[in-house]
């Protein structure tokens, strides 16, 4: 289960307004992006990064502001391009999980998201970090400290995770099991109010994205229990796996992309992947990727497709095993 089609891939192949982007001109949008989740974490700079610098390689032209649905875990973005027309114009922001685990463990009554989106291109690769903050003892420094901890004080055994059924959910689900432990999940609207939450002490810890914990990281706000990826983070050497503290193969990872509508036409889907993949290929994209320790994996919409396919796949096991379903 330690399989990451996008590394696989990889081996194998500011807000705008008028001249205020970097000399970007001002433009006239015909097409939206959405997002299921608030406004703020990863998205938005990651809109505010990409979606400027499509102008001139992409018709229509996409509005630089993303248009945000947050509601019922990004159900509402995914009925609102899905009833739009597929003609290139309304494009699907999304979380790789939304469309490979989310279809394993529940059913959305106005879309199916395996049926009805194409996959574009995946504009990040991400991993998650299990942290702690102020409502932990500093003394607490580790996963086995935090679990006693836990056991001392029950009523703190909360983790928080951005959304029902993601894969930060997921893990929390795996460490309980594996290691017995009385933890539970607290469900939040996107990573923004959890971030709040963890970083305020009135969450104890949280499964939140890498990205999203590096300044807290840095100000010792927020302290890193471990990781999911598949290898130590040069930047942060001493924070150990996930895999190697459950001693297992798994790890976790999740990709923020771009979809379309199925039946938006093949030029058209292949025509935003290449704008995109210029864009990913960018100075600025790169020095977004330094920032916020994200890594960018321009490849073609097959081969994205061919790996959300098989990250499909690799989920429907993962959930077996862990018995994790959100119905019934």
């Amino acid at each position: 289960m330690n399989s990451n089609p996008y590394r696989r891939l990889l081996l194998r192949t500011a807000a705008c307004a008028g001249l205020g982007l970097q000399g970007l001109p001002a433009r006239a949008s015909t097409g939206k992006v959405f997002y299921g989740f608030p406004k703020g974490g990863l998205a938005t700079p990651l809109a505010d990064t990409v979606l400027p610098r499509l102008a001139g390689s992409y018709t229509p032209t996409l509005d630089v502001n993303m248009t945000y649905l947050p509601g019922n875990t990004t159900a509402r973005a995914f009925e609102a391009v899905h009833k739009g027309p597929a003609d290139g114009s309304q494009v699907l922001m999304a979380p790789s999980s939304a469309l490979t685990l989310m279809p394993h463990l529940r059913t959305l009554p106005n879309v199916d998201p395996v049926k009805a989106f194409t996959p574009v291109i995946p504009l990040v690769e991400l991993t998650f970090v299990f942290c702690i903050g102020p409502a932990v003892p500093a003394a607490v420094n580790s996963l086995e400290a935090y679990l006693r901890w836990v056991s001392d004080t029950p009523a703190k055994g909360t983790y928080g995770v951005p959304g029902l059924g993601t894969v930060a959910h997921l893990v929390g689900m795996v460490l309980a099991r594996t290691k017995n432990a009385a933890i539970n999940a607290v469900a939040y609207q996107g990573m923004v109010p959890l971030m709040k939450d963890l970083s305020s002490g009135a969450q104890p810890a949280g499964v939140v994205f890498l990205s999203s914990a590096v300044e807290g990281m840095k100000s010792a706000a927020l302290r890193p229990l471990f990781s999911t990826a598949d290898q130590r983070l040069p930047d942060m050497p001493q924070m150990p796996l996930l895999r190697e503290l459950l001693a297992t193969d798994m790890v976790f990872y999740e990709s923020m992309g771009f979809y379309l509508p199925a039946a938006t036409p093949e030029a058209k889907v292949n025509e935003l992947n290449a704008a995109a993949q210029d864009v990913l290929r960018s100075r600025e994209m790169a020095e977004f990727n330094r920032a916020t320790w994200t890594r960018s994996v321009p490849v073609s919409a097959p081969q994205f497709a061919a790996a959300i396919a098989e990250e499909r796949k690799r989920w429907l096991g993962v959930t077996k095993i862990e018995r994790f379903t959100l119905e019934g």
